[in-house]
């Protein structure tokens, strides 16, 4: 079995805990006193791998587990590299512009 919650405003899963019932790794609560605070169930989807994209597990009651795909967020690493580029072509911009007489 399975246990998650998840956010009752968003529906978004929270909290994934693959051995419940384990008796080291467990959460040392009963099937009822977890079934309170989340669901139980044999399986979870696995997202499908899209380049660029990042898949957020949803559960409704209606369509049980599902993922949606969001825009994976930048690194900071690759902020910075974009920042570069556009500095450097906005240099060259005004380089060229200073070899053609003059920026006005």
């Amino acid at each position: 079995m399975i246990y998650f919650e998840k956010n009752k405003e968003t529906n978004a899963v929270e909290i994934i805990h693959y051995q419940p019932f384990d008796a080291i790794n467990g959460l040392g609560k009963t099937e009822a006193e977890l079934l309170q605070t989340g669901v139980l169930i044999d399986t979870i989807p696995q997202p499908v791998a899209t380049v660029g994209k990042m898949g957020v597990l949803y559960h409704t009651d209606a369509q049980g587990l599902y993922y949606v795909y969001i825009d994976v967020p930048k690194t900071p690493e690759q902020l910075q590299a974009e920042r570069i580029a556009q500095l450097e072509a906005d240099v060259a911009t005004a380089n060229y512009a200073l070899m053609m007489g003059g920026l006005i």
